[in-house]
């Protein structure tokens, strides 16, 4: 894969993971979170059902299950849970500062397991890439600081750097979309309890509603999560990590775009610095 290939993947990844939010505040307004990302995975493994069905000569048929079962947990129950969670308890400034530490966390943890090489040049970019993110962030109001929205936000952080990881370690070999079939479908069933208890009686379905599930389960959860996989297997957990720095930009963006939120001028001094930071963190891998 060329840099030019590399990095336009990663935009594009960028682009419609950060979407998820923009869309997902539609469907919020209408429904819990629970409810919202487990009606979400369930479509989406619907979806997929008939590429595990009927898919011939499938190898490793338990072992795709069963990282896909701990895929699921790790990133769709534990990641994308708490961090929605965590929004009725922090902003989702502060929320975003937290998520931003992913590559931090990942890089630490694949330097010491040695599942990739330590290097100072993606350091630095990744380090470069979040003070951009702290410069789009600074000057907007935090908000309160509850603790336990911080540490809802931190598991879930956490969580998806362990995804990232494993993944990289025992699962690349797997065809992405089994993969995800099976997340998916982890994701529906552990997460239907809390939907089924936050969800009140009178709750409408309207066709705003329908049309941002529809939206998440193509373009996010079968769409983007196949090229957050193939970025995985390719570009490895250090980048695949650091992509995620590019997400506050382009949901930044989006958010002006949809909702008319303010545009600063930090803002585009943080976009400038991280993509400069992913650049020289893409580039690396590259040579």
């Amino acid at each position: 894969m060329s840099i030019l290939n590399s990095i336009s993947i990663v935009i594009i990844f960028s682009i419609t993971w950060s979407s998820a939010f923009i869309v997902g505040k539609i469907g919020l307004f209408y429904i819990n979170e629970y409810a919202l990302l487990s009606s979400r995975f369930f479509i989406a493994s619907l979806i997929l059902l008939p590429i595990w069905l009927f898919k011939k000569n499938i190898k490793n048929k338990k072992k795709i299950i069963k990282d896909g079962i701990l895929l699921g947990l790790l990133n769709n129950v534990i990641y994308l849970g708490l961090i929605f969670s965590s929004l009725n308890y922090i902003s989702p400034e502060l929320v975003t500062i937290i998520a931003s530490c992913s590559p931090f966390i990942t890089c630490i943890i694949v330097w010491i397991e040695k599942v990739e090489k330590f290097n100072y040049t993606v350091l630095f970019g990744i380090i470069l890439g979040f003070f951009g993110v702290l410069l789009i962030t600074a000057y907007r109001p935090i908000g309160s600081i509850e603790p336990i929205g911080i540490l809802q936000a931190f598991i879930g952080t956490i969580g998806f750097s362990f995804g990232t990881i494993y993944y990289k370690k025992n699962s690349v070999s797997h065809n992405p979309q089994l993969i995800n079939f099976w997340q998916s479908l982890t994701a529906a069933v552990v997460l239907l309890p809390f939907a089924l208890y936050l969800t009140k009686a009178n709750t409408e379905i309207t066709k705003e509603l329908i049309l941002s599930i529809l939206y998440l389960v193509i373009v996010v959860t079968i769409g983007s999560m196949w090229l957050w996989l193939i970025i995985i297997k390719n570009l490895g957990a250090s980048v695949a990590s650091s992509a995620h720095l590019l997400n506050p930009a382009i949901g930044l963006i989006l958010a002006y775009i949809f909702f008319q939120k303010e545009f600063l001028l930090t803002d585009w001094i943080g976009i400038l610095v991280i993509t400069t930071g992913l650049f020289i963190v893409t580039r690396f891998k590259k040579k």
